[in-house]
C-alpha cells in the first residue's frame, strides 16, 4: 500500500502550502505572514520536517522545502496549490506590502501559476529590460522570452489588456533573437500574433513594423516570396504613416526590402539611418547583425570603402568591449574579408585568422562562413589557388555556414569563380558554381544581380573565344546596370575587365583612358593601385598619367560646397552634427571621426558629442588617450595638427599606424570643438590639401552649421509651443502666499533655498493646503523661471490615456492618434513639470517616468526613437508614499527619486492665526470681483472661522467666504458654518449600523456632495483619500452605482 499522507492540520497544509508556492527561500515571519499558524503548531511541524529532512534552512534566518521531500507529498501540495489559492495569495503579498520583499522572480511564479498571465508576462519583460540596461543580452533573452510567452498564452485565450506590450516585447525579442542568434522558429507564431494585435487595436505603426520584421525572418528562412510581400506591406504603411520617428525605426527593413527589389544606392541610405538610429539609441535599439553586414557590405560596394572598413573596426570594438561576443566575431571576420577584397593583405590575414579561431571555439556559423571567405580571397589574391579554392570549398560545401550566408555574399566570392572554372575545378561546389552562380544572376530579378551577371558573361565570351564586340556589349550594360544602383566597387571590376579587352584589342588609349578612370575612384577610395593588373599598371606608367589624378584644389573646394548642400535639408541637430562628420570623413578620405566640444561645466575641457564609427565608449577608452592629447593641442593652440599615432599595444606590428587629423573649429560667437578624424587601413588624404584651406574651411563650417542648428531649435520651438495647451509662466498675480505662521515661513524658505537646485522635489500635504502655489512659487525661484511650468493632475486623466499625456504619441499609434502629440514631459523641457497626485500614476507609467528621470530622454507612445527633454520634476501627493510603497502601490526606486527633497505643507487648523488672516484676504478679494462694497468679519465671525477644523483646509475655506460674500447682499458677510459642520459631522451611527453601512453612508454623503464627481479637485476620491481604482472598487462592493449624479 501507498504511504498515508502525514496527519498535519490545516493551517501546517496551508504553510507547507505557501512554501512549495513561492519556490524559493523565504524568512519565518514572511511565511506565517502568508500562511497564519500559531507557535505549537509550527514548532511541531519545523521539528517534525527537519527531522524528515523536508524543509532546508537556507542560511541568514531563511527556509525552503528541500529536495528530498517525497514526491508523494510535493504532488499533494501542488494539487492543493489551485489557480485560486496562488491568486489569493499574490493578492495577500500585495495587500500586506511584501511585492518588493519577495522580489519579481516569486511574484512571476506566483502571477502566472495563478493563470494571470499577463501580470506575471509584465514582471518578466521589466526584468529583460532590467538586464538590456546591464548589457547581458543572453539573460534578458531568457527573460523576454518568458515574459512574451506569457503575454502570448494570455491573449490566445482570448484575454484583453496587454495589446501594446505584448507588440512592442514582441519586436524588442524579434531584434534580440538576433543578437543572440537564437529563438527563431518560436518567433514567427509570436509576430503573426502580433500582426493581429496591431490591426485590431488600431495600433498602425506596431502593424507595420510586426509585418517588416516578419519579412526580415521569412527572408533569413530562405522564403524570398513571402519576405518580399510582408516587406513590401510593412514598408507601404511606413510611408503612409510618413513621420520620422516611423522611418528611423523602420530603416533597416526598408534598406532589406531595397536590396530584395535591387535599389542598391536607396538601401544605403535606409541602413545610415538604421545605424544612426542605433548609434543615438543604444538604451532602446538593440544591435543586431544584420545591420552590420547589410550596411558594411552596401558602403564598400559603394565605393565608401574607407567609411566601410571603420565601421567594421569600429563595431568590432564596441561588440568586444559591450560583451556581445557572437557580434564582435562577426564584425572582425567582416573587417577581414573586406581588407582582403581591397587587397590589404596583412591587415587582412591578421583578422581573418582571429576571426576564424574565434568561430571555430564558438561555433558560431555567420563569422565561420566570412572568415573562410575572406581566407579564401586573401589566398587567391596571393596565387594560391589550390589553397584558395580548398576553404572556399570548406565553407560553401563541407560546412552548413552558407545556407545562412549574409545577403550579397557571392559579391566577394564571385570574381575567384572564373579562375576555378578554367581549372576545371568548380563543379564540386554544387550551386556555387561559376555556371550556376552566373545562370542565377542573369535570371535573378535586381539590378545588381544582372550588372554581375553582364560582366560574367562577357568575360566567359572571351574565353571561349566569342566575338569582343558582344562582350563588349556585355560590359557596357554591366556598367549601366551598376550605375543605376551605385555599386562604385562593383562597377570598377567592369571597367578593368573593359580596359584589358581595348588593350587587347590594340587600343591602348582606350584602355588608358578607363584605367585612368577607374585609378582615380581607387585612389578617392584610399586604396592602392595594386587593384588594377599589372599591364593596366605599366600602361599607365608608360603614359605617365599617375600623376593626372591628383586632387585638385577646385575639385576639393567643389566638394565641400556639394557637402553642404545635403546639411541643408536636416530638420535635426543630433543628425544634423553626425553628417557634418560624415562628410567630412568622405571629403578626407578618412575611416572614422568624432566632433568634440567644450564641456558646459568645464569650457577648457572637451566632450564627446557624436561620431561616425567612433562610439563615446571608445573614445573614453585608454587606448584612445593619444587622440585625445592631439585633439586638446589642436583646441588650445588653435592649430590642424596630423600625426601617426601607435595602435592598440597589443596589436601586431603588420597593423602598421594610425594617422590622425585634428581640426579646430573655433569661430567666435559660433560653433566650437574639434574634428577629428582618423585612418588605420586606408591612404588618406590629410596630407594633400594645405593646412591654411583646411583651418579656413573649418571656420567656414562652424558658422555655417552654427546658424543650422539655431534654426533647427527655432523650429523646434515653435512647434512645441503650438502644440502647448496650458504653459504657466511666472507668478501670476493671484498665485501669492499669504501667511504669518512661523512653520510657513520655515517651509516658504526652505522651498526658495530648493528652487535654486536641479533636485527632484516632494511636496506632501492634506488636500487643499495650498501645494500647487508652493510649487508655483518654487518655479519662480528657480533658475527655470523662464522657462515653462506643465502641471498635471493625475486624477483627471483617464487610466489608459495617462501615457499618451505624459511621453506623448506618434500618429497611428492607435485608434484615434491621427497626428503626432507631443507630451507634457515634452513641453516642460528647460522649465519645471509638475505632477499633482502622483500616487495616482499606473505601475507602468511609473517605470517610464523613473527611466526619464534617470536618463532625460523617453519615447512617445508607439515612438522608436528617444526623444531628450530637460525638466525638473517636482511632484505633489496627499498620501504617504512611504505607505504606498509598503502596499506595494507605488515603486520603490521611483519613491527614493522623488524624495530627494521633502516639504510638508501644515493643514490650516496648524497655522494658527492664518485662518484669520486669509479669510480677510478672501473676504476681500470676493467683496471687489462681485462688486460689492468691502465687508468686515465680526467677532463672532472670527470665533467661527477658528473654532472650525477646515478639514478641506485653505480650498474648503476660500469656497466658504466666496459664498458668504455672494449670500450677503452687499451688507454682512453671511457666514453660517455651523450649519456646515453640522451637515458635514452627521451622525452616522444612529441605529447601531456595521462597518460596512457607516461606509455605505459616508460615501453616499461625499457623493452627493460632488454630485456624482469622482475624479479631479474636490472630487469624491480626494475628499475620501482613496485612489480614484480603490473607491470604484469599494463602490461595487457596497452596491453604490449612480449615487449623486443629477437626473
Amino acid at each position: 500500500m501507498p504511504p498515508s499522507p502525514p496527519p498535519f492540520q490545516d493551517n501546517q497544509w496551508q504553510f507547507l502550502t505557501a512554501l512549495e508556492a513561492l519556490g524559493a527561500p523565504v524568512s519565518l515571519s514572511v511565511a506565517q505572514a502568508l500562511a497564519p499558524i500559531d507557535s505549537r503548531s509550527l514548532d511541531q511541524l519545523l521539528a517534525h520536517c527537519r527531522e524528515k529532512g523536508w524543509i532546508q534552512d537556507a542560511g541568514e534566518g531563511l527556509l525552503r522545502l528541500s529536495s528530498r521531500l517525497p514526491e508523494k507529498l510535493r504532488l499533494d501540495l501542488e494539487v492543493r496549490n489551485t489557480d485560486r489559492l496562488n491568486g489569493l495569495l499574490a493578492d495577500t503579498i500585495e495587500d500586506l506590502g511584501l511585492t518588493e520583499t519577495l522580489g519579481p522572480e516569486i511574484m512571476a511564479r506566483i502571477q502566472a501559476r495563478a493563470g494571470r498571465m499577463d501580470k506575471a508576462g509584465e514582471i518578466e519583460v521589466e526584468r529583460a529590460h532590467q538586464s538590456l540596461a546591464r548589457k547581458d543580452h543572453d539573460e534578458a533573452y531568457r527573460r523576454l522570452s518568458r515574459g512574451v510567452a506569457m503575454l502570448h498564452s494570455h491573449i490566445t485565450m482570448g484575454r484583453i489588456g496587454v495589446d501594446r506590450l505584448y507588440t512592442e516585447s514582441t519586436l524588442e525579442l524579434s531584434n534580440l533573437s538576433y543578437a543572440v542568434g537564437r529563438g527563431m522558429r518560436v518567433l514567427s507564431a509570436y509576430l503573426k500574433t502580433a500582426i493581429g494585435v496591431a490591426r485590431n487595436s488600431g495600433d498602425d505603426r506596431s502593424h507595420a513594423l510586426a509585418c517588416l520584421h516578419m519579412g526580415r525572418l521569412m527572408a533569413y528562412y530562405g522564403r524570398p516570396g513571402e519576405a518580399m510581400a510582408l516587406l513590401i506591406q510593412g514598408k507601404e504603411e511606413v510611408e503612409r504613416l510618413g513621420d520620422s520617428d516611423i522611418h528611423k525605426a523602420a530603416a533597416e527593413f526598408l534598406g532589406l526590402c531595397s536590396i530584395h527589389q535591387g535599389k542598391f544606392l536607396e538601401a544605403v541610405g535606409y541602413f545610415q539611418t538604421a545605424e544612426q538610429s542605433f548609434a543615438q539609441n543604444q538604451d532602446r535599439l538593440l544591435f543586431y547583425p544584420t545591420i552590420l553586414w547589410n550596411l558594411g557590405i552596401t558602403l564598400f560596394f559603394n565605393g565608401q570603402v574607407p567609411r566601410a572598413l571603420g565601421f567594421f573596426h569600429s563595431y568590432w570594438i564596441l561588440a568586444r568591449d559591450m560583451g556581445w561576443s557572437a557580434v564582435a566575431c562577426i564584425a572582425r571576420a567582416l573587417l577581414g574579408l573586406a581588407l582582403a577584397t581591397a587587397r590589404k593583405n596583412p591587415q587582412a590575414l591578421h583578422h581573418l585568422q582571429e576571426a576564424l579561431k574565434d568561430a571555430t571555439q564558438a561555433n558560431n556559423e555567420y563569422a565561420l562562413f566570412i572568415a573562410r571567405a575572406g581566407m579564401a580571397i586573401h589566398a587567391y589574391y596571393e596565387d594560391r589557388n589550390q589553397e584558395s579554392f580548398a576553404i572556399l570549398h570548406q565553407a560553401l560545401v563541407e560546412g552548413r555556414q552558407a545556407a545562412t550566408a549574409p545577403m550579397l555574399s557571392s559579391l566577394f566570392i564571385v570574381d575567384m569563380l572564373p579562375e576555378f572554372n578554367r581549372q576545371e575545378r568548380d563543379a564540386s561546389l554544387g550551386k556555387w558554381n561559376y555556371q550556376r552562380q552566373m545562370e542565377r544572376a542573369m535570371n535573378q530579378e535586381g539590378v545588381l544581380s544582372n550588372g554581375v551577371g553582364m560582366r560574367l558573361r562577357g568575360e566567359q565570351r572571351l574565353r571561349n573565344g566569342e566575338s569582343p564586340l558582344l562582350a563588349m556589349e556585355d560590359f557596357e550594360s554591366s556598367i549601366r546596370q551598376f550605375q543605376k544602383v551605385g555599386a562604385v566597387f562593383a562597377q570598377n571590376k567592369t571597367f578593368i575587365a573593359a580596359a584589358m579587352l581595348h588593350l587587347s584589342e590594340g587600343n591602348q588609349g582606350q584602355a588608358a583612358d578607363v584605367a585612368f578612370k577607374v585609378w582615380q575612384r581607387i585612389r578617392g577610395m584610399g586604396l592602392d593601385k595594386d587593384l588594377l593588373p599589372v599591364e593596366l599598371q605599366r600602361l599607365l606608367d608608360e603614359q605617365g598619367r599617375w600623376q593626372e589624378a591628383e586632387d585638385s584644389l577646385e575639385n576639393f573646394i567643389a566638394r565641400y560646397m556639394n557637402a553642404l548642400k545635403v546639411l541643408d535639408q536636416i530638420e535635426d541637430e543630433d543628425e544634423l552634427l553626425y553628417e557634418v562628420i560624415r562628410r567630412q570623413l568622405l571629403l578626407l578620405i578618412a575611416e572614422r571621426g568624432v566632433l568634440f566640444v567644450p564641456d558646459p561645466n568645464d569650457e577648457a575641457s572637451l566632450i564627446f558629442r557624436t561620431g561616425c564609427n567612433l562610439s563615446r565608449q571608445e573614445t573614453g577608452s585608454p587606448s584612445f588617450r593619444a587622440s585625445l592629447d592631439l585633439v586638446a593641442r589642436a583646441f588650445h593652440e588653435d592649430a590642424v595638427i596630423v600625426e601617426g599615432l601607435p595602435q592598440d599595444p597589443d596589436a601586431p606590428a603588420e597593423l602598421g599606424r594610425r594617422r590622425a587629423l585634428a581640426l579646430p573649429i573655433l569661430a567666435p560667437g559660433h560653433l566650437r570643438g574639434v574634428i577629428y578624424l582618423e585612418s588605420m587601413y586606408v591612404n588618406d588624404a590629410f596630407d594633400l590639401v594645405p593646412h591654411s584651406l583646411l583651418k579656413l574651411g573649418a571656420e567656414h563650417l562652424a558658422r555655417y552649421v552654427h546658424n543650422l542648428v539655431e534654426c533647427i531649435r527655432l523650429r523646434q520651438e515653435a512647434s512645441r509651443l503650438a502644440s502647448f495647451k496650458e504653459i504657466r509662466f511666472g507668478q501670476r498675480k493671484d498665485d501669492s502666499i499669504i501667511t504669518r505662521s512661523r512653520a510657513m515661513f520655515q517651509i516658504l524658505e526652505q522651498a526658495e533655498m530648493a528652487a535654486r537646485s536641479e533636485a527632484t522635489l516632494l511636496v506632501t500635504g492634506e488636500t487643499g493646503t495650498g501645494k500647487e502655489l508652493l510649487v508655483k512659487r518654487i518655479h519662480h525661484f528657480s533658475n527655470r523661471s523662464k522657462g515653462p511650468m506643465v502641471t498635471v493632475d493625475s486624477t483627471t486623466i483617464p487610466e489608459n490615456l495617462v501615457e499618451s499625456e505624459l511621453f506623448g504619441h506618434e500618429k497611428g499609434a492607435f485608434t484615434g492618434a491621427d497626428s503626432r502629440k507631443l507630451g507634457l514631459i515634452e513641453m516642460a523641457h528647460e522649465g519645471t513639470l509638475f505632477i499633482d497626485e502622483i500616487g495616482e500614476l499606473p505601475p507602468q507609467t511609473q517605470v517610464k517616468l523613473l527611466r526619464a528621470l534617470e536618463s532625460r530622454t523617453f519615447h512617445r507612445v508607439g515612438g522608436a526613437q528617444a526623444v531628450k527633454s530637460d525638466f525638473r520634476l517636482v511632484a505633489a501627493t496627499n498620501r504617504s508614499l512611504a505607505k504606498e510603497v509598503e502596499q506595494g502601490r507605488f515603486r520603490q526606486d521611483l519613491y527614493y527619486r522623488l524624495n530627494v527633497i521633502h516639504l510638508v505643507l501644515p493643514p490650516l487648523r496648524e497655522r494658527g492665526d492664518d485662518v484669520i488672516v486669509l479669510a480677510r484676504h478672501f473676504l476681500d478679494h470676493y467683496c471687489s470681483k462681485y462688486g460689492f462694497k468691502p465687508l468686515n468679519f465680526n467677532r463672532r465671525d472670527e470665533d467661527m472661522l477658528t473654532a472650525y477644523s477646515w478639514p478641506g483646509n485653505v480650498r474648503e475655506l476660500k469656497n466658504v467666504i466666496e459664498r458668504a460674500v455672494i449670500l450677503s447682499g452687499g451688507r454682512r458677510p453671511a457666514l453660517d458654518i455651523r450649519d456646515g459642520v453640522q451637515a458635514e459631522g452627521r451622525d452616522f451611527f444612529s441605529g447601531a449600523p456595521t462597518m460596512e453601512e457607516v461606509q455605505r453612508r459616508y460615501i453616499t454623503k461625499v457623493l452627493e456632495k460632488t454630485k456624482g464627481r469622482i475624479d479631479g479637485p474636490g472630487g469624491a476620491a480626494e475628499i475620501l483619500g482613496m485612489k480614484r481604482s480603490t473607491l470604484y472598487s469599494r463602490m461595487y462592493k457596497l452596491g453604490l452605482k449612480d449615487v449623486g449624479k443629477k437626473e
